[in-house]
């Protein structure tokens, strides 16, 4: 996911977001997480962001079994690619892992908050209605209104295997919602019109195409 303004602040942007996040339960970060490097931009991505409409994207991510050291560095790799690409959240559907695995770092607008890794998570409770305008780190450049719940409730495994209860709202609560959707095969644009989605694939598909063009003609 992108940091996106809130839809009653206008367009997709950078440089706007949300400044507070609620918690409830245990401690919610494992330690050894990787953090932003002071919001500047990581020179390598480690992974390949996939681009939808990538066939993966729409497949259904499989619970994690062991939490091991495969899984913790899947995490590392995907901190390192989601701040490569300036992103606050990454689901491993999204660089071609079907895990349910989701990594978020909000820090840049919620400054009290920490980076987070999630294994299997689940939503348990939703509170409230809020829209959002939302980008998606596997559809570049795009940005849309996305209705979601305010606040939420996620339970899930930390990097050392331990549950956590983690209630969330504004800009947190709105990646856990997007990033969640990435584990059952849905993207942001799945909830908006059938006319803006085709519009958008259009654009995607001739994205993919000039990407692939490019590589190949550095090779």
């Amino acid at each position: 996911m992108t940091d996106c303004a809130p839809s009653m602040h206008g367009a997709c942007s950078t440089d706007v977001g949300w400044t507070s996040c609620a918690k409830g339960g245990r401690a919610a970060a494992g330690a050894g997480l990787p953090v932003r490097a002071g919001g500047v931009k990581t020179a390598r991505m480690v992974r390949e962001i996939l681009i939808w409409p990538d066939p993966i994207l729409k497949q259904k991510a499989k619970p994690v079994t062991k939490v091991d050291d495969s899984v913790r560095a899947l995490v590392k790799d995907m901190f390192e690619t989601m701040y490569a690409a300036d992103g606050v959240g990454l689901a491993a559907p999204q660089v071609g892992v079907l895990q349910r695995v989701i990594v978020l770092d909000t820090t840049p607008r919620q400054p009290e908050s920490k980076p987070l890794a999630m294994i299997n998570p689940e939503i348990i409770t939703l509170e409230g209605e809020t829209t959002y305008t939302e980008g998606c780190l596997s559809i570049p450049g795009e940005s849309e209104d996305v209705d979601r719940a305010a606040v939420v409730t996620v339970k899930y495994l930390d990097v050392d295997g331990n549950e956590q209860t983690l209630r969330c709202d504004e800009l947190l609560a709105i990646a856990v919602q997007h990033e969640t959707d990435h584990l059952n095969g849905t993207v942001f644009v799945d909830h908006v019109s059938t006319l803006k989605r085709e519009f958008i694939r259009k654009r995607m598909k001739r994205l993919k195409a000039s990407r692939e063009n490019e590589l190949g003609a550095s090779r």
